[in-house]
């Protein structure tokens, strides 16, 4: 989890997992779907809930694994990104040491 997350958010979080891997989390009420998105200071999942809205009879149901499916591969895709320019930085400054190490050699 990240630094700063309540115990509070940790415990949805941990729900949700459930759910998710129960299957329960398919058919979401908007009123779960927005407690959910308020317990966890998600405004991104208020913003984007009707991209995950679906009509079951009369009843309006959010599918929460669609959601989190997708939320967990932007975060694989930006943690692969942060990777990315990490090891570029680094390699600019292996080659930099490499640079001054060969002008410290040709000048003794």
């Amino acid at each position: 989890m990240h630094e700063g997350v309540s115990a509070g958010q940790k415990a949805v979080c941990r729900s949700l997992q459930w759910q998710l891997l129960s299957g329960k989390a398919a058919h979401l009420s908007k009123e779960t779907w927005e407690a959910i998105a308020v317990m966890t200071d998600n405004a991104a999942m208020l913003q984007k809930k009707d991209k995950y809205k679906t009509e079951n009879g009369k009843e309006e149901e959010y599918n929460m694994c669609q959601a989190l499916e997708e939320l967990m591969e932007d975060n694989r895709n930006e943690g692969r990104r942060e990777g990315r320019n990490e090891g570029r930085r680094e390699g600019r400054n292996e080659g930099n040491l490499e640079k001054t190490k060969t002008v410290v050699r040709n000048m003794l």
